[in-house]
């Protein structure tokens, strides 16, 4: 009989049995230490398109008013100037003042008198004779009215033979209503010139 214990020889395999159903998963295992960064990469040299503009925001509140600013340098320019206003009112008439009037007449050899009269009581502040020719020697004038010849100018306030303006300035009533009269006497054969006076009819007081 053969011996149990010797090897016999291997019988042909069995087709594959069924496969069984799957085991259960496993629990995840540990995660693995990180790995060396890589190299950074070659910057890009191409710009990307400009994005949309966007929807203006709301205005902001008014700031503050800031502190005003130092005053600056004057100008030395001057503008061109304005236009004229319009005339004010006309303002009230003054008082009228005093009127002087003058009686010039030309005087030669003979007594003369003016064609204007001097009002009575009409003030004389002046009375002149102007010498401008000389008379002969002995003539003697005098300037006044008729009745009152010398009332002017009496003929010691003159010298008629020597050329000349003589004055007298004085504040005398005119005594009536008559020409200025220059009375001439001496008979002189050379001679002439002027005779004035200067007078007001209504003084201011």
């Amino acid at each position: 009989m053969p011996n149990p214990r010797e090897t016999c020889p291997t019988g042909a395999v069995g087709p594959t049995g069924p496969t069984g159903p799957t085991g259960t998963i496993g629990p995840t295992g540990p995660t693995g230490p990180t790995g060396a960064t890589g190299p950074t990469g070659a910057a890009s040299i191409v710009t990307g398109p400009t994005g949309a503009t966007g929807n203006t925001g709301a205005t902001g509140n008014t700031g503050p008013t800031g502190s005003t600013g130092p005053t600056g340098a004057a100008s030395t320019v001057t503008g061109p100037t304005g236009a004229t206003g319009p005339t004010g009112p006309t303002g009230p008439t003054g008082p009228v003042g005093p009127v002087v009037q003058m009686i010039r007449i030309p005087i030669a050899l003979i007594t003369v008198s003016s064609t204007t009269s001097i009002p009575i009581g009409s003030i004389v502040m002046s009375a002149r004779l102007d010498i401008t020719t000389p008379y002969s020697p002995g003539t003697t004038i005098s300037l006044g009215q008729a009745g009152l010849v010398a009332e002017f100018m009496p003929t010691g306030d003159n010298t008629p033979t020597i050329a000349g303006l003589y004055e007298d300035r004085q504040d005398t009533a005119a005594a009536s209503t008559n020409p200025l009269l220059a009375t001439i006497a001496g008979g002189p054969a050379a001679g002439a010139g002027f005779a004035i006076i200067e007078y007001t009819i209504a003084p201011n007081s």
